[in-house]
């Protein structure tokens, strides 16, 4: 009996240690910050030329609006450094309010079959960097689909139904009309363009597709309909 209860208590001595080492573990690969997401940072040596890229971001836009004529095919081609440095200085410095207060700093990288993207988010059920890799396609004009392919929190990676409850109400205080789908087991973010998001100056316009490679992205479209005053 002594030796059951001897070997008993070195079991669950060891149970113990080993929950408290994994839940350390667990503890510390939740607050890792990912290698993609820390090389993104805009620092005082990138400083200008980000302002340079997220201007350049901006121009495009303007030659956009000034460029688009009824009925014609339109393209918006950016780079990936446009793209992270127009989110770090035109969004966050200068337009915070655009995305919902409790995520910042997006960032994101445009691979050749998928875009990986991270962003620090401050809400009760989590504090910390959540990364995912996801395939954004256009199923029908003016709809945004987003296939998770995998959802991280720090290093860890967590299954992406964890993350609904902080994305809905992310989408809510941000009056995005984002609905989560799930398909084949993944999750969707389906999030349909509003009319108001659309107008250009006097046009309507309507994104038809959205195409993307190494290190650019590229979204085409047509002016369908003029504004009437």
């Amino acid at each position: 009996m002594k030796k059951f209860l001897g070997c008993f208590l070195s079991v669950l001595l060891f149970l113990v240690l080993l929950f408290s080492v994994l839940g350390l573990w667990f503890w510390h690969a939740a607050k890792q910050v990912p290698d993609f997401y820390k090389e993104l940072e805009v620092s005082q040596e990138s400083r200008q030329d980000a302002e340079k890229d997220s201007q350049a971001m901006e121009q495009k836009v303007q030659r956009l609006r000034h460029t688009m004529k009824l009925g014609r095919i339109w393209l918006l081609e950016f780079s990936q450094d446009e793209l992270n440095h127009w989110l770090a200085i035109a969004i966050g410095e200068k337009r915070p309010g655009m995305i919902p207060h409790q995520l910042k700093n997006p960032r994101c990288v445009i691979l050749s079959d998928r875009i990986q993207a991270g962003v620090t988010v401050d809400a009760p059920e989590y504090k910390g960097v959540v990364s995912l890799e996801c395939v954004p396609k256009i199923p029908e004009p003016n709809v945004v689909d987003l296939e998770l392919l995998s959802v991280s929190a720090g290093s860890l990676k967590m299954p992406g139904k964890l993350f609904r409850k902080i994305i809905k109400r992310g989408a809510d205080s941000a009056s995005l009309p984002v609905e989560v789908l799930d398909r084949d087991g993944k999750m969707v973010l389906r999030m349909p363009l509003r009319k108001g998001d659309l107008a250009f100056e006097k046009h309507i316009i309507q994104v038809n597709t959205l195409t993307f490679q190494d290190g650019k992205i590229m979204i085409t479209g047509t002016i369908v309909d003029e504004v009437k005053d």
